[in-house]
């Protein structure tokens, strides 16, 4: 979505973030990455196979808690404000 400001505001200058919400030790995350990464080189891999590694990667950035999405809510809000303010000083 972040080449979209580009096709809307293309003499604007731009500069974005990234914001990521991990759920996991870093090397457990960096794992599921791996994973997902060798399941996408190999789109044969077994059904089961697959489905183990989708979860995987799920449960390393999704918690389908409602306090833990109301956080990376107020995290992104954050953000976007002090963005905003940068943006104004």
């Amino acid at each position: 979505m972040w080449n979209s400001i580009y096709e809307e505001c293309p003499e604007a200058e731009y500069t974005g973030i990234v914001m990521e919400y991990g759920t996991l030790p870093p090397f457990e995350m960096m794992q599921a990455l791996r994973a997902e990464y060798w399941l996408n080189i190999h789109p044969g891999a077994p059904s089961e196979l697959a489905s183990q590694i989708r979860q995987q990667v799920m449960d390393a950035f999704y918690v389908n808690t409602n306090d833990w999405k109301k956080q990376i809510v107020d995290q992104a809000r954050a953000s976007m404000f002090q963005a905003v303010d940068g943006l104004s000083t």
